[in-house]
């Protein structure tokens, strides 16, 4: 039985796989942590200001709220963690009912989205829906099953109205991206199936539906060309978690239930923090930080590990930002880890620097892979008021707003914080207090991540008064601006095969390693939690396995 787990990376995926990990192997099988930077979470980071407020670095919230699929495993860790009840690290909370309402920024203006098809018949955006609807079944589907981009896929299939218009400000606020970079097959998987298996969006949906009722056959579904390899273990997780709240009247009535985005009091900074100090208190789970590995060596004739070189991580660059990649002029200071498995929650550029440096991987497929997926830098803008400038001076309530390319070349959207959880403010600044997100640059705008902080600030102050409509005299009480370097990765067409053939490629020549974190596999933070927690039933599984077969030889 492989009695050492390095796992490499402590943002959210690395932190929850090591704790799911710890949960259910013997205490036997030493777990290591390793996290280049000052600080574990990654881009669950947090901050609370001079004067109170609390500011967000990167991720403002886990998507969840349904007790089925990804939402019932993101509300029970919640649960099991305790953190549905007040602690040091916070309480877990849903956003306000006010956040339901989501704005697009059209011809200069915020719309609100439509709440029911109903409203889709005069909203500006999309000025020919009922066109949209009637043609879209009659439109047809590729011939071949080659990846295309966001944009040719939604132009193809809705017009492109729905595309430039919709999609477009969606992508930015989800990926920073371009949607036409973005796959459609890594982006909008369940699109992409429905099409492939009813010939449109329309006979995909009735196909399905006819097929629950046992008329036809669901058994063409359309499969992605990447599998994960904990694909198993997540359905079991997935599984579990339904099962848990089919069983819990306590889940049942959880106040995270029907919450579109779940943080905590604390910022989801109070997430990633208890997850550590369960961590802490594990006597078989190590934690090192200010250490980056700059070295993976394999196993050889003489040992059955592989070695992890370490590097204390420079001043410079251990300032608790997450780091995409190691520095060239980083050299091991001596400490090595050796370990039976390791699995690299790191960004892929970290690990193919780290492979590289070992001498065996210069060059190859897996590196090439490793360095073949995109990042986008957003800089991030947040303003605090101790009055109500949003609710009340620009009488804007919901969640924010999101900005398509063609109606601002540099704001992405903004988050109106205050609004979506309002249990954020410090104590007696509830129903005062306000605070927004301006998030801008990304894919459609690189420069911005070379911005000086006064060029991001004026840049938010100008989008705060004319779209959000904060006037300029009510200056915000305090702002702060940072750029999240290369925080989101980039699903470019053709990422799920290029996924695949790493896969592929690792398990050939690293069969004790494996790869997870957002990079690969979905950028969101709750996609990162279940398929952390997904891996770590797969590897404790695993763990079984090479324990019955030593005992067998």
């Amino acid at each position: 039985m492989a009695q050492r787990v390095a796992v490499v990376g402590g943002g959210l995926s690395g932190l929850t796989f090591a704790w799911a990990l710890q949960r259910v192997v013997p205490k036997t099988v030493a777990i290591t942590l390793v996290e280049a930077s000052s600080r574990t979470g990654g881009w669950l980071f947090s901050h609370r200001s001079d004067d109170g407020f609390l500011f967000e670095k990167g991720c403002r919230g886990l998507r969840g709220g349904k007790p089925v699929g990804d939402g019932a495993v993101v509300i029970s860790t919640m649960h099991e963690l305790g953190m549905h009840e007040d602690s040091e690290f916070g309480q877990a909370v849903g956003n306000h009912g006010l956040a339901r309402q989501r704005f697009i920024k059209h011809g200069g203006s915020l719309h609100a989205m439509p709440v029911s098809p109903a409203g889709l018949l005069s909203w500006p955006p999309l000025p020919s829906p009922l066109r949209m609807a009637f043609s879209e079944p009659f439109r047809p589907a590729p011939v071949d099953n080659e990846d295309e981009t966001v944009r040719d896929f939604i132009s193809r299939r809705l017009g492109e109205e729905a595309a430039d218009n919709l999609v477009d400000a969606m992508a930015a606020g989800v990926w920073a991206g371009r949607i036409d970079e973005l796959s459609a097959a890594a982006v909008f998987p369940d699109l992409v199936a429905l099409e492939a298996e009813g010939g449109s969006l329309t006979g995909g949906f009735a196909k399905r539906a006819l097929a629950r009722f046992g008329v036809g056959s669901s058994s063409a579904r359309w499969q992605p060309p990447l599998t994960p390899w904990f694909q198993q273990g997540k359905e079991f997780a997935v599984a579990e978690a339904e099962a848990s709240f089919r069983a819990s009247p306590e889940l049942q009535s959880s106040p995270l239930v029907g919450a579109t985005s779940v943080s905590t009091t604390m910022g989801t900074e109070g997430f990633v923090r208890r997850l550590r100090a369960e961590l802490e208190r594990c006597e078989n789970v190590t934690l090192l930080d200010n250490s980056a590995v700059v070295r993976v060596t394999p196993p050889d004739a003489k040992t059955s590990a592989a070695r992890l070189s370490l590097a204390a991580t420079p001043a410079a660059a251990a300032s608790g930002n997450p780091l995409s990649d190691i520095g060239s002029e980083w050299r091991p200071d001596g400490r090595e880890i050796e370990a039976d498995l390791v699995v690299s929650a790191q960004p892929s550029p970290a690990l193919a620097s780290a492979l590289e440096a070992s001498g065996g991987w210069a060059g190859s497929e897996v590196v090439s892979l490793l360095r073949s997926i995109p990042r986008s830098s957003v800089g991030v803008v947040c303003t605090g008021w101790k009055t109500p400038a949003i609710r009340e001076v620009a009488g804007r309530r919901g969640f924010g707003f999101l900005s398509p390319t063609r109606e601002d070349a540099s704001v992405l959207g903004t988050v109106w914080d205050s609004c979506v959880f309002p249990h954020q403010a410090v104590e007696g600044r509830y129903l005062s207090e306000d605070r927004a997100s301006v998030m801008m640059g990304g894919r459609r705008n690189p420069d911005v991540a070379s911005w000086s902080p006064q060029q991001l600030r004026d840049e938010a102050m100008r989008s705060l008064e004319a779209d959000t409509g904060v006037p300029s005299s009510v200056a915000p009480d305090e702002v702060n601006t940072w750029v999240a370097a290369e925080a989101i990765p980039q699903y470019t067409v053709g990422h799920l095969d290029r996924m695949a053939a790493l896969q592929q490629g690792l398990s050939q020549t690293a069969p004790w390693m494996r790869i997870l974190g957002n990079s690969y596999y979905g950028v969101g933070a709750a996609a990162c939690l279940v398929n952390a927690r997904g891996a770590a039933k797969q590897v404790a599984d695993q763990l079984l396995v090479d324990e019955a077969a030593a005992a067998r030889s």
